[in-house]
C-alpha cells in the first residue's frame, strides 16, 4: 500500500483517480484550497506558499493535477497568468516542500496535448516532437519543466500529455451532450480539425499503470483513434438520436465570442499513443463508438 498525495484531487480526473486508488488499497490524501476537518484532505495555498511539509514528505507518490480551467473564460493577460501560475507555482510549492530525507519516489504530473500547439496538420505528433509556439504550448512547456525539477531530488517524473477527457460526470462530453440535446449541434469552423480524446476510465488506468510499471518521461494520454471535430459531432448526435446542423459555426464567430481561446476549438492535430501502447498498456475504449456507448 502506498500513500498518495493528489493536487487537484476534487476535479473530474482527480475524483475518479482517487477513488480507484482507494479501491486498490492505497491511502489517498487530497490537497484542497478549502480548510476541512476531513482526514483525507489537507489545506494548501499556492499563492501564500502554505503546505503541510510533513505530509508531503510522508507520501511515496505525488500526483499533480491542479490547474486553473483553461476554457471557462477568455484569455486576458491576467487570466493567462492565473492559468500558468496555478500549474507551475503549484508544482514548485510541492518541490520546495521536499526534504533531503523524504519518502517521495514518484512525481506524476498532468500535461496536455496542447504541448504540440493548436494547429491542424497531417502530421501525427509523438512525444519526441518539438513544442509549438502558441499560448497552450507555452503553458505545457512551463508545466512540464516544473515537474522535471523533481529529478534533481532523485524522484522519478512521469508526465501525461492528455487529450479531451470524455466522462459522463462532467467536462467536454457533458457540454457536447447539452449542445446536442438543445438541437444546436454543428461542426466548428472547417470541422476538419482533430480532437485528441480519451475515455476517463482509460486515463485513470493509465495513471495507475505508469506508476505500477515504474515508467518515467512523457506519454501521450490519448485514444488510438483519430477523430475530427465534424466526425465527433456526428457520432455524438447519432448516439443521442439528435439532429446536426448541416452548416458549420464560422471561425470568425467563434473568434468574436471567445477571442484567442477559440483556437482550441478551431484547430487540432493527430496525436499518437504508440509510446504508451508499446509498454503494454491496453485501452478499453480504442474508438469513439466504444466510448460513447459507455457514456450515453
Amino acid at each position: 500500500m502506498a500513500k498518495i498525495l493528489i493536487s487537484g484531487g476534487t476535479g473530474l480526473v482527480g475524483t475518479s483517480l482517487g477513488k480507484q486508488f482507494v479501491v486498490e488499497g492505497h491511502q489517498v490524501i487530497t490537497l484542497s484550497r478549502t480548510t476541512t476537518k476531513e482526514s483525507t484532505t489537507s489545506f494548501w495555498d499556492i499563492e501564500n506558499k502554505i503546505i503541510d511539509v510533513d505530509l508531503v514528505n510522508s507520501c511515496e507518490v505525488i500526483i499533480h493535477l491542479a490547474g486553473a480551467n483553461i476554457s471557462n473564460t477568455r484569455w486576458t493577460k491576467a487570466r493567462k497568468k492565473v492559468i500558468i501560475n496555478s500549474r507551475v507555482q503549484g508544482a514548485s510549492l510541492l518541490y520546495n516542500a521536499i526534504r533531503d530525507q523524504t519518502n517521495v519516489k514518484y512525481f506524476i504530473s498532468a500535461s496536455a496535448v496542447g504541448y504540440y500547439g493548436a494547429v491542424t496538420t497531417a502530421h501525427v505528433y509523438e512525444e519526441n516532437d518539438k513544442p509549438y509556439n502558441d499560448f497552450l504550448s507555452k503553458v505545457c512547456q512551463l508545466w512540464e519543466a516544473a515537474a522535471d525539477q523533481f529529478q534533481a531530488k532523485n524522484i522519478k517524473v512521469i508526465k501525461l500529455r492528455t487529450g479531451v477527457v470524455l466522462s459522463d460526470k462532467g467536462g467536454a462530453f457533458k457540454k457536447f451532450e447539452a449542445i446536442a440535446n438543445n438541437y444546436l449541434a454543428a461542426p466548428l469552423a472547417s470541422g476538419k480539425q482533430f480532437v485528441p480524446w480519451i475515455h476517463i476510465d482509460d486515463l485513470v488506468r493509465m495513471y495507475i499503470y505508469v506508476l505500477n510499471h515504474n515508467l518515467s518521461g512523457s506519454y501521450n494520454a490519448v485514444a488510438p483513434q483519430h477523430v475530427s471535430n465534424k466526425d465527433l459531432m456526428i457520432h455524438i448526435t447519432q448516439k443521442l438520436n439528435k439532429p446536426m446542423w448541416p452548416i458549420s459555426v464560422p471561425k470568425v464567430v467563434l473568434r468574436l465570442g471567445l477571442g484567442e481561446m477559440a483556437k482550441m476549438l478551431t484547430e487540432g492535430s493527430k496525436v499518437s499513443c504508440h509510446k504508451i501502447k508499446k509498454t503494454g498498456f491496453k485501452f478499453n475504449y480504442e474508438n469513439i463508438d466504444q466510448a460513447l456507448k459507455d457514456l450515453t
